[in-house]
């Protein structure tokens, strides 16, 4: 099996559920990039990068995550990294 790397980010936050997913909302910005790459009356020369989520902006990403290769693990309660990462989803082909 070849190599396989996971970078994984924890902390703390106060921020309601809601506002925690808000953080990692990228809609804006893939509608955005959606016109930028399809329309071609868009106005600009690039995608409006301010659009990005907040979570991009914060680990410096020009172009937003990809969703398909991330998990994004909200929880109230204070637990152990080792416990978070157990009750992480494990896909077929990471086995």
């Amino acid at each position: 099996m070849a190599e396989q790397r996971i970078h994984i980010w924890a902390g703390t936050s106060t921020k309601t559920e809601d506002q925690f997913y808000k953080y990692f909302d990228q809609s804006k910005f893939i509608k955005d990039y959606h016109r930028f790459k399809t329309d071609e009356t868009y106005a600009r020369n690039a995608p409006d990068f301010n659009l990005r989520s907040q979570f991009s902006k914060a680990i410096d990403k020009q172009y937003d995550y990809d969703v398909d290769w991330i998990t994004v693990y909200y929880s109230r309660k204070k637990m152990s990294v080792q416990a978070a990462i157990e009750e992480l989803p494990i896909w077929n082909d990471q086995t």
